[in-house]
């Protein structure tokens, strides 16, 4: 089992669902934010080895979310 941590970042529940069933399947843990406030939020408390962005969300676009975290997160270390 994997001790890498991912976020998974997608509104259509359905979808969210079966990624993380797959990713969880392969040994992944792997949480879900149903929109980009929340998934900003829980960047904010967890690091996350990889984030599975979707472009089109709710309240905070994936561009926007990716611009925040890219002002926080310090990659490569």
């Amino acid at each position: 089992m994997s001790d890498k941590r991912l976020l998974i970042v997608e509104d259509e529940q359905r979808l969210a669902e079966i990624l993380q069933k797959q990713l969880e399947e392969s040994g992944f843990k792997a949480d879900v934010a149903s929109d980009g406030y929340v998934g900003k939020r829980m960047i904010e408390q967890q690091y996350y080895d990889l984030i599975v962005l979707d472009i089109n969300l709710p309240l905070m676009n994936g561009y926007e979310l990716c611009k925040e975290i890219r002002k926080t997160q310090r990659f490569g270390e």
